[in-house]
């Protein structure tokens, strides 16, 4: 029962995604996500106490990704490396909920105090990437850290935000190649200058 109950729930997750990106965070509903899901509404509410917490579960997974467990190990190659991945996360996202998000996010309490959350976390996985670049000598001793992991997450979303909101429409396409010298430029400031 366990291994089918889960069943269920990943099917309730599946179905929202899709419903939520034909017809919106306000458009679907309880109805239209139970219907193409193949399940009641009452096994909908065992999973889910509502729509909101529904969206919640499909924004973490479509627009966020999961840290893996392990920390860093020493040196300064593996502290690049993992704020380099960092910086790339955004393009695993599925660039088309975005305005589904923003949609919620001024419906929602629940979802702008996660997203508030998700943000935080991953503010703070910066963070702890640059003071562990401290500890092992690849990142100036007398950088800011908290200031600075706040200025990279922002640059990141800010660069991966307009590249779907431009009206060009390689922006998307170019945005590899902008993260990569924002991270290029970014990474020799944390390395070389006082700060």
């Amino acid at each position: 029962m366990p291994g089918e109950d889960r069943g269920v729930r990943e099917s309730i997750i599946v179905a929202g995604v899709s419903a939520f990106r034909r017809l919106g965070y306000h458009g679907a509903s309880v109805n239209d996500i139970v219907s193409e899901a193949g399940v009641s509404k009452g096994g909908f509410y065992h999973h889910f106490p509502s729509k909101e917490a529904l969206f919640v579960e499909v924004m973490e997974r479509v627009l966020f990704i999961r840290e893996e467990g392990e920390p860093p190990a020493p040196g300064d190659a593996d502290v690049e490396e993992r704020l380099r991945a960092l910086f790339f996360a955004p393009l695993s996202r599925e660039a088309d909920y975005l305005p589904i998000l923003f949609d919620a996010i001024k419906a929602s309490a629940v979802v702008r105090e996660r997203v508030a959350e998700l943000f935080g976390s991953y503010r703070e996985r910066c963070e702890g990437l640059l003071r562990r670049g401290q500890e092992v000598g690849a990142v100036r001793e007398r950088l800011d850290c908290a200031s600075w992991a706040f200025q990279i997450v922002a640059s990141i979303e800010g660069a991966f935000l307009l590249s779907v909101v431009s009206p060009d429409p390689t922006g998307s396409e170019r945005l590899p190649e902008a993260l990569d010298k924002l991270f290029e430029t970014l990474w020799r400031v944390l390395r070389r200058i006082d700060i």
